[in-house]
């Protein structure tokens, strides 16, 4: 489980197909304190780590075929930035919101608002979703699509 809140930025160094699975090597500021099997978010999606290169500070995972059909990690390539975020604790304040990094699919584009239309009502739901690993809260519901309103710090910190 997640919070949506990007923790740091890694870099893709290498990427190696095997079958219909690739593997992902990154660097990031936290790969050495990694385990074997931890879960962490790469652009809001769920992988384990499967390798830990301390020297290097480096790590490996893999996405599954239905994995990459169903994100935008199929589109990376080598020398890319992608949104990371470790496993929430259950012992701390959760910022952001839930997330899974289970991901059902990728959208179009985005159009991001500075701040929620006034006419939204009072008590009124106000769906959450995720883009590219960012918790973001929805501002406008379209029957052909949405508007979300990121705060200043993710637009700036996410790729």
């Amino acid at each position: 489980m997640f919070t949506g809140i990007i923790e740091t930025l890694g870099i893709v160094k290498k990427i190696e197909n095997e079958g219909s699975n690739r593997h992902f090597t990154v660097s990031c500021s936290f790969a050495d304190e990694l385990k074997i099997d931890q879960s962490v978010a790469h652009n809001g999606v769920c992988l384990t780590v499967v390798n830990i290169n301390h020297e290097n500070k480096t790590y490996k995972v893999t996405a599954v075929d239905e994995t990459l059909r169903k994100t935008n990690l199929s589109s990376l390539v080598e020398g890319n930035e992608v949104n990371l975020e470790r496993g929430m604790l259950l012992n701390t304040r959760l910022d952001g919101h839930i997330v899974q990094g289970h991901v059902d699919g990728t959208a179009g584009r985005w159009r991001f608002q500075p701040r929620p239309p006034r006419s939204r009502r009072p008590g009124r739901p106000q769906p959450s979703c995720c883009s590219s690993g960012c918790a973001l809260r929805v501002s406008v519901l379209h029957l052909v699509g949405a508007a979300a309103a990121p705060m200043k710090e993710t637009l700036e910190g996410a790729t």
